[in-house]
This record gives structure tokens, sequence and C-alpha cells, in this order.
């Protein structure tokens, strides 16, 4: 699989092939080095947990993702309080946005094809 369709496919995997299926997270970061102001939680076939950027989904469909269309819409403190643990591992430092940071670290990346816009 090649690198701008790696990650794509393992996180419509995960919504089943409609990001409608996955919560949306009101990111909200004014400190975030990437401009990302939400992304979509989903979970994979093994309960591991995929990450997308609204942004890039967008640019994907060529349409506004309405997050009142998601199956239901957490503010980024909750997404933290629930994740924390997991965050840890996965953040250099508390200002990086987390489905950038999946990216870089999905499986998809140790292949040397993941989706890194």
């Amino acid at each position: 699989m090649n690198k701008e369709t790696c990650l794509v496919y393992l996180f419509l995997n995960a919504v089943q092939g409609n990001w409608r299926n996955a919560v949306y997270i009101e990111c909200g970061n004014t400190v975030c080095n990437k401009s990302c102001r939400a992304f979509l939680l989903a979970f994979d076939w093994d309960g591991k947990a995929v990450l997308f950027p609204v942004s890039i989904m967008e640019k994907l469909i060529g349409q506004t993702v309405d997050k009142s269309e998601c199956s239901t819409v957490i503010p980024l403190e909750k997404f933290k309080s629930l994740f924390g643990l997991w965050l840890s591992w996965l953040l250099d430092s508390e200002n990086e946005c987390p489905a950038f940071a999946f990216m870089h670290t999905c499986e998809c990346h140790k292949t040397g094809s993941c989706l890194l816009i």
C-alpha cells in the first residue's frame, strides 16, 4: 500500500467507510504546532484508537465535515482525560496535536507508508 492510502484506509476501515461513524474531537488548541481545529476518533477491529485530522478529511472529500453528523462530539479536555496514559506515550509535548502525532507513529509509518501531510 502506498503512503498516500495507508492511513486513509486504516481510518476508513475503522469507520466502515463513513467518517460520520467517528467521534469528533473539538481541538481548539491554540498552541498546537499544526493547524488542526479538530480530529476524528475511531477504533480499529482490534480496539486500537485511530485518529484523523478533520482538515485532511475535508481535503479528501471536498466538503466541510459537519460535527453534528458524527456519532458524538467531545472537547479536547475530555479526550485527554479519557486517553491520558496513551497520550503520554504518543506525544512528545502537550502542545503537539494527537492526530498528527498518531500519523507519525502508526503502523503505516513503521512500514514506510503513512500519510504525512
